[in-house]
């Protein structure tokens, strides 16, 4: 067994009180010293120990059964049945052990063995720094949100396009990002855009796993969450299954019972929802709070608008859970005023934002969000405070139309 050391400097002992004490398990002699060789430089680790084989070593049996200090075990899953075996000994050794699989395959059955077992994370290969932050960071989450009661249910929002090419993605990726930063809470963007998503081609994204595994393991998804969505800037995101990949018919049936738990675990779901995902899965509709239909302020746009909130309607939405926004308002010169287009589509707008092709396309190349500064983020950033309830006029006034969609209802 080897162990490395780490000076503990006052400023860390300050920043971390306790750091974790972490055995590697690995038959891989080279996996095991490139990881351990990144887990002594991490902050929050004081030693790292190293075994070869699939047991606890002797000099640390006794101390993995005291509740103090905190211990980190990563397992190398090359071989499966015994790396199984000892996780689900390490983790009746005491629930203070955090247990970590790690793996090359990009196999969810895999992951959800080794969580099966007990192991409480997934560390894929080849292990980087990044990769290593991001799960201390899911580490200290669990172990936060366990001490913390359980909140409230959230709301789920869904944004549908009229038709193609609506700007429907990037109207919920802004809408959703503006939310996180004025709410301060747990924000998920779900791309159910099963075969059009582009999510991970718009924010230049590698995700190893989306919506495609999370609906195949609905059963068990409150143990592989974690591992499923991907934290981009102040946003959780679950991505769309990647071109070319397919999904199976049936799983689809499946998306209203993701939805019911992301309402447990965030603030606001806002989802990003191809107007044929109603007839694909009608059940969806009793899952969502509101629903915002995208359409841009042509002719034909409209019409379809207008036959989205009708389908919705009949689907069980009432029209005080439909909102219509009109997007690239002033596009062309046949735009027509806002009490025209509500007299076309039959429903109220409840948001216009102004065609500004160049600032979209400038975040596009940039992989990122349009300016908060610019006149389009102003009115993205004022669409999500109307959905928060947040503008002054109807905090004087009381709860005006967007917010009341979005609150529930009084019986």
């Amino acid at each position: 067994m080897r162990i490395r050391r780490r000076l503990r400097t006052p400023e860390h002992v300050w920043k971390h009180n306790v750091g974790y004490e972490v055995i590697i398990v690995s038959p891989d002699g080279d996996l095991a010293a490139d990881l351990s060789a990144l887990l002594a430089g991490a902050a929050e680790v004081d030693r790292v120990a190293v075994s070869d084989q699939y047991a606890v070593p002797a000099a640390m049996r006794k101390r993995f059964t005291e509740a103090a200090p905190s211990y980190l075990a990563v397992v190398d899953l090359r071989h499966v049945e015994p790396a199984l075996k000892f996780i689900e000994q390490v983790r009746a050794a005491g629930s203070h052990i955090v247990v970590v699989a790690t793996g090359t395959a990009r196999s969810g059955d895999l992951m959800l063995r080794a969580m099966r077992a007990g192991a409480s994370d997934f560390l894929m290969q080849p292990f980087a720094t990044e990769r290593l932050r991001v799960l201390f960071q899911r580490i200290k989450r669990k172990r936060r949100s366990k001490a913390e009661p359980p909140p409230a249910r959230g709301r789920v929002i869904a944004f549908m396009g009229a038709r193609g090419g609506c700007g429907t993605s990037t109207v919920a990726l802004h809408v959703a990002a503006r939310i996180a930063q004025t709410k301060k809470r747990r924000v998920l963007l779900a791309d159910l855009d099963v075969h059009c998503g582009a999510f991970d081609f718009r924010l230049q994204l590698r995700p190893q796993y989306t919506l495609g595994e999370a609906l195949e393991h609905i059963n068990e998804i409150h143990d592989v969450w974690e591992q499923l969505r991907i934290e981009w800037k102040n946003l959780d995101l679950l991505p769309a299954p990647s071109l070319g990949e397919a999904l199976p018919p049936n799983h689809l049936e499946n998306v209203p019972a993701l939805l019911h738990y992301t309402s447990g675990v965030y603030a606001v779901t806002v989802a990003d929802m191809p107007a044929a995902f109603l007839a694909a899965c009608p059940g969806v509709v009793e899952r969502l709070d509101t629903v915002f239909v995208v359409t841009t302020p042509g002719l034909a746009s409209l019409h379809l608008a207008r036959r989205r909130i009708r389908e919705l309607q009949s689907a069980g939405r009432p029209g005080k859970q439909v909102g219509l926004v009109v997007n690239r308002f002033g596009s062309t010169s046949e735009t027509l005023a806002v009490k025209k287009i509500e007299e076309v589509v039959g429903a109220p707008v409840l948001a216009k934002l102004n065609d500004d092709s160049s600032t979209a396309q400038a975040a596009v190349l940039a992989a990122g969000l349009i300016p908060g500064n610019s006149a389009l983020g102003r009115q993205y950033g004022q669409l999500s405070r109307q959905i928060l309830g947040l503008r002054a006029e109807e905090e004087r006034r009381g709860r005006g139309f967007l917010s009341k969609l979005l609150l529930p209802q009084s019986a």
